[in-house]
């Protein structure tokens, strides 16, 4: 789908933006030739009726806060509304290290940490998984009208290349936990009335009252 730099604007300024990751870090240092430790962040907006495959971004030998500080980053940059990073087995604790910074610099954001195992391979979910979708319009990759964001250009492309299975399954992999754990219905109408309140510059707090109130608060929006 090919769209103005505007209209991407637009279309995340209305609905739900999405940032996925696949934490894979090295403490070695290793700068490329390595799949394992290779880190990938993908960036969409989700709508009720389509996920929009816009950014992403990758790179090789990591160290825990170097992931936490790009997380952040993109994040904050592209005003994501919902994170969600593999977290299964100890990676939790990764998880929820990484939801904390990022709650520091984002407002609102909700999160969820993917525990659900991919079984029968990773090109087997992509090829039952991801490629109805795009078959039947309700994935697209966007691309940019006279777009200058070479990164973005590339990886794209990237993503492009690992669906058609020319190239690793980083991608693959985080496309696979937005599907599984996004709900395009119920998840995109929340953040339609996060970016409201955000707009709006309120939030509910908590007040304590004296008297006869039992629980002591009154919720004030």
């Amino acid at each position: 789908v090919t769209m103005t730099e505007d209209e991407l604007e637009e279309l995340k300024d209305n609905n739900l933006v999405l940032q996925i990751c696949d934490p894979s870090y090295s403490t070695k240092g290793k700068t490329s030739g390595d799949k394992k430790s290779r880190f990938t962040i993908l960036n969409a907006v989700v709508t009720e009726d389509k996920f929009y495959l816009y950014n992403g971004y990758q790179s090789y030998g990591k160290d825990v806060s170097g992931v936490k500080a790009t997380n952040t980053e993109i994040g904050k940059r592209e005003d994501i509304d919902y994170f969600i990073q593999d977290a299964q087995g100890t990676q939790i604790n990764f998880f929820e290290e990484q939801v904390v910074q990022m709650k520091k610099e984002i407002r609102f954001m909700r999160h969820k940490a993917h525990t659900m195992r991919i079984t029968g391979g990773k090109q087997l979910a992509a090829n039952s998984v991801l490629k109805e979708l795009f078959l039947s319009g309700e994935m697209v990759v966007i691309k940019i009208k006279d777009d200058k964001d070479h990164v973005r250009i590339a990886m794209m492309q990237e993503f492009i290349n690992q669906i058609l299975g020319l190239s690793g399954l980083d991608f693959v992999d985080c496309a696979v936990y937005m599907v599984t754990d996004i709900d395009r219905t119920i998840d995109v109408n929340i953040a339609r009335m996060r970016k409201n309140l955000k707009k709006q510059g309120t939030h509910t707090k908590l007040i304590r009252l004296s008297g006869n109130n039992r629980s002591g608060f009154r919720r004030l929006a």
